[in-house]
């Protein structure tokens, strides 16, 4: 059975050298529950992820100024922030064993994960064939996103996309005979 990590990422910047605040992702089996789910997550002192190379972008700061207090609030707060060189080398850890990261969409959070990896003076932990997209395969399926009550918080969207995409597994999983020759 594989097992997959959903990651999501607060940034700064949407580039591929964007500024981290925040990572956050689930480790899960597609075909149990979520009981059997390992979680992530990361509070990224800003100023480490700067001097790492990582870019603020003056328009995404403006939009992070319109979201809730809540979500500002889970980027801003310095009382449990760590320096993104622990938060990848962590990161790097919990991904080890993974069959796949996964990402809505893979091409925002895994490149700026890959770029921050890089300026760091290592690899990222998966190859480019164990990267996915979420995004494409949810539209292809036509799942709605689920609910999610902490919008803009790393952990709580990368539990949401895992909830969608368990029932997209399935969708898939009672599908397959038709799919093969």
């Amino acid at each position: 059975m594989p097992t997959f990590v959903m990651v999501d990422l607060e940034t700064m910047g949407n580039g591929t050298d964007a500024a981290i605040c925040s990572i956050g992702a689930v480790k899960f089996d597609p075909d149990t529950d979520s009981s059997t789910d390992a979680e992530f997550y990361a509070h990224i002192n800003l100023q480490s992820s700067q001097n790492n190379g990582g870019r603020i972008d003056a328009a995404t700061v403006l939009w992070w100024m319109a979201q809730s207090a809540q979500a500002t609030a889970a980027i801003t707060r310095q009382d449990d922030a760590v320096h993104i060189h622990d938060a990848l080398i962590r990161f790097a850890t919990f991904y080890q064993g993974s069959d796949g990261i996964w990402a809505a969409p893979a091409v925002f959070d895994v490149p700026i994960l890959e770029s921050a990896f890089k300026r760091m003076s290592t690899g990222a932990p998966w190859n480019f064939r164990q990267v996915h997209c979420w995004s494409t395969v949810r539209r292809l399926l036509n799942i709605p996103k689920a609910p999610n009550a902490e919008a803009h918080h790393a952990l709580a969207d990368a539990r949401a996309q895992v909830v969608a995409f368990r029932q997209g597994w399935h969708m898939l999983k009672k599908a397959s005979h038709l799919l093969s020759p």
